[in-house]
């Protein structure tokens, strides 16, 4: 069955960027992973707003939720269990070391001690601790997602 929506270019983007999340997550568990869209499967779900994501022969799906500005799509993917804090904001300047920038200042105001960021993919680094990070940029945005702080 075929969902209509009043704006399919927004869907389109959104699903695109659920895609793209999920890949991200993925990858962190299986470094061999190769991003191919068409065979991730996006379930929509109408009451949470969000969906699940799958992939075929893999039992481990993701929870998917976004977050939209007037010119922007944002997806976060994570194993249902797993909160995760999430920051789009404008960058200015060179766009990699400013969203570099943004999540640092993202993790101090939620409650991490100050750290460094490095690696492919991103990790956050404080007192022999790490967390995993996930930062992005396209045109004049910026985003990072990261855990929740307990």
């Amino acid at each position: 069955m075929v969902q209509v929506t009043p704006e399919p270019d927004r869907m389109l983007w959104s699903l695109w960027a659920a895609k793209e999340a999920a890949y991200k997550a993925w990858v962190r568990l299986d470094p061999t992973l190769v991003f191919s869209p068409s065979s991730f499967e996006v379930i929509l779900d109408p009451v949470s707003a969000g969906a699940t994501l799958r992939r075929p022969g893999h039992p481990e799906a993701l929870v998917v939720r976004w977050s939209q500005g007037p010119d922007w799509v944002h997806a976060v993917a994570a194993s249902g269990n797993l909160r995760v804090s999430a920051v789009v904001r404008p960058l200015s300047g060179n766009e990699s070391a400013a969203v570099r920038s943004l999540a640092l200042q993202a993790l101090t105001e939620a409650g991490y001690p100050a750290g460094t960021i490095d690696g492919r993919p991103p990790v956050y680094r404080w007192e022999g601790d790490e967390t995993p990070l996930s930062l992005s940029h396209d045109g004049p945005y910026g985003a990072v997602a990261f855990p929740s702080r307990p």
